[in-house]
């Protein structure tokens, strides 16, 4: 499994915990519209909305993140509750493109519901996003408010989604890569950076997984232009312990692209190959020496994305295998000497691909992606 679900790397970081605490109201639905169209949209399952301009998360009564998604800087930011602007006690002056600005208001204890806009002069016109406020205390389906302890804006550039994983302490260890060339990064529980490491050092690499073992240290995998799967292991302090290599055919993006540990701390890595056979598991001890490797091949495409482990530190493999005309989900068990157990091919009759996996305190395996979402008992029946 991996270390965390992939998500927009920087929003991992903003939003790293949450805590039980406080008198929360939250921000919901709403899309940037001019000021006769906004506050139509009342979605009350959505936190995110995102905008053409920005995104907001209004986290608690008196703070809103936003996100410039957009291409122009977004600035002389402006926020109005029932129609009255707030005044800002502390937030930037601008928000440029791909940045987030995090901005405290001061309001009233008596604001839900109500309605807030924002608005930025932009380069032609006053850009207005509106959306329901309300107090999830008064609503018996919730029993609780989310609030941000701390957040951290990287200078990095990354524009695609990471990894994240939390280790004994409640240390957080993130994973990303800014242009082609993924780095390691670790928070304390405090939100202070403890160390950052590039992964591999070569540029055209993509982070492909993030774990975190039993003893604390960070296993990371890759992928990349060369088809080399790359794997890296480094001690709570940051230290480089060792890496391992496979060559998966040399082309583009073949590589780890999921990473999985066992009860033993043996380490788990699941790509794809551009050279027969495709679908590729293979697992090292804790020292980075493999122990053995295993592969599936059909007639056509076949990628494996994902991998779990049960508590009997059995190996799930998952992927897509393609039929000719669309694609399927395919899953394997092994068990922990590679032998495989069995195997399933599950066709929802679209397209079942990029599928990623789970396994339960029952070892059932729960497997999804673009298709569907199933769910296999531990001898592979599908429940």
């Amino acid at each position: 499994m991996r270390g965390i679900t992939p998500i927009i790397a920087i929003i991992l970081l903003l939003m790293i915990t949450i805590a039980l605490v406080g008198f929360a109201y939250m921000f919901f639905s709403g899309t940037m519209e001019s000021a006769t169209q906004a506050g139509t949209a009342q979605i009350e399952q959505q936190i995110n909305i995102m905008g053409e301009k920005f995104s907001v998360d209004f986290i608690d009564k008196n703070t809103v993140i936003i996100r410039n998604t957009g291409t122009t800087e977004l600035k002389n930011m402006k926020f109005y509750v029932d129609g009255k602007e707030a005044d800002i006690m502390q937030g930037p002056s601008s928000v440029p493109s791909g940045h987030l600005g995090t901005f405290t208001l001061n309001l009233s204890e008596n604001t839900a519901p109500s309605i807030l806009k924002i608005s930025s002069l932009g380069t032609s016109k006053e850009e207005i996003i509106s959306g329901k406020l309300y107090n999830p205390c008064d609503d018996e389906k919730n029993g609780f408010s989310p609030k941000i302890l701390w957040d951290r804006l990287s200078s990095i550039d990354a524009d695609d989604s990471g990894y994240i994983a939390v280790d004994s302490g409640n240390n957080y260890i993130l994973f990303t890569y800014p242009q082609n060339s993924p780095i390691i990064m670790k928070y304390g529980k405090n939100g202070s950076i403890l160390w950052n490491k590039t992964f591999n050092g070569s540029i055209g690499y993509y982070a492909g997984g993030l774990a975190v073992d039993s003893e604390d240290n960070a296993i990371a995998t890759g992928y990349g232009k060369f088809g080399l799967y790359y794997t890296a292991k480094y001690n709570p302090e940051g230290v480089f312990l060792w890496n391992a290599t496979y060559n998966g055919g040399g082309c583009d993006y073949s590589g780890g692209q999921d990473i999985g540990i066992d009860s033993d701390n043996n380490i788990i890595i699941v790509g794809r190959n551009c050279i027969e056979p495709e679908f590729f598991t293979i697992k090292y001890n804790k020292n980075g020496q493999e122990i053995w490797r295993r592969s599936y091949d059909s007639s056509s495409t076949d990628f494996a994305l994902g991998v779990g482990v049960d508590s009997d530190n059995n190996i799930i493999a998952t992927g897509s295998t393609n039929n000719g005309v669309t694609y399927d989900y395919y899953t394997i068990k092994y068990d922990k000497n590679g032998n495989a157990m069995w195997n399933r091919t599950y066709d929802s009759g679209g397209t079942d691909r990029d599928g990623r996996i789970a396994v339960d305190s029952g070892n059932n395996v729960i497997v999804t992606g673009n298709g569907a979402t199933i769910k296999y008992d531990s001898s592979g029946n599908l429940i």
